[in-house]
């Protein structure tokens, strides 16, 4: 019995020993190196070198990186670039006119006009031209013109006219016109807006195309637009249907009040 317990003893030794290696260096010192187990990751790496920085500069400020080590990938996204609008896009221009000190006509408006398959564009570089006044809009673009002209109602309202264009193609000018119109009608001292445009047919074929329009002849305050009056196709489909709604429920109620005092007539005539 104590010879088993020796012998299970002597094993207990020899597995600790085996867990430890013991190895002698040339200089005959005895280095003793542990076991690293699985979990446990060297965190840290000394060297002789001189630290690496790596600087962005910019034009205003610098930003310095050290360097690391970076597992995995990486992208980048690069940020999305904004083109310039092209010159000879459809631009929204407001153009107004001012006499003696006061402005008279304020617009505001895109437009392009069409001809078959031509199409003439009003730019960002329109501009007025002289023969503008409190009742007429002259605008000249890159070889083109065109006129909005305004006439007053006799019961005190502004509207358009006439449109007369030239519009040159190739080696040709185009002359076309459009008189009698009774469009963009408003009350003097308010404004007139249609946002969703209007087309406006002319002679030579030619139609011009009108939108987010806003038009204040010959009464100006402030040189601001003052309130709207808007055209129909920039009101709520719900309008419409709200007034006929509340119609329908008068007629109701006039029938039922109809009905209600013929049938108290008709006991009074019977207890008689």
């Amino acid at each position: 019995m104590k010879f088993l317990i020796v012998l299970i003893a002597l094993f207990c030794v020899a597995a600790g020993l085996s867990d430890t290696s013991t190895s002698t260096s040339s200089n005959g010192f005895t280095t003793t190196q542990e076991p690293i187990s699985s979990s446990t990751s060297v965190n840290k790496q000394t060297t002789t070198a001189d630290e690496t920085t790596a600087v962005v500069t910019t034009s205003s400020s610098s930003t310095t990186h050290s360097p690391s080590i970076t597992t995995g990938s990486s992208s980048t996204t690069p940020s999305p670039t904004t083109s310039p609008i092209p010159n000879n896009w459809e631009s929204t221009n407001t153009y107004n006119y001012t006499k003696n000190g006061t402005v008279c006509l304020l617009a505001k408006f895109a437009a392009h006009f069409k001809k078959d398959n031509k199409i003439w564009n009003v730019t960002k570089d329109a501009e007025i031209t002289d023969t503008t006044g409190c009742g007429k809009l002259s605008v000249k673009f890159d070889e083109n013109k065109f006129e909005l002209v305004f006439n007053q109602t006799s019961k005190g309202a502004f509207y358009l006219q006439r449109v007369n264009a030239a519009l040159v193609n190739g080696t040709q000018e185009i002359n076309a016109f459009k008189t009698g119109l009774a469009l963009a009608k408003a009350s003097n001292g308010s404004s007139y807006m249609c946002l969703s445009g209007f087309p406006v047919s002319l002679s030579e074929n030619v139609t011009m195309y009108l939108k987010e329009v806003q038009f204040q002849a010959y009464y100006v305050k402030g040189a601001t637009f003052a309130t709207a009056q808007k055209c129909d196709s920039d009101l709520s489909p719900l309008v419409p249907i709200i007034v006929g709604a509340v119609l329908a429920g008068l007629v109701i109620i006039v029938v039922v009040a109809y009905f209600i005092g013929r049938n108290r007539n008709r006991v009074g005539y019977e207890e008689i």
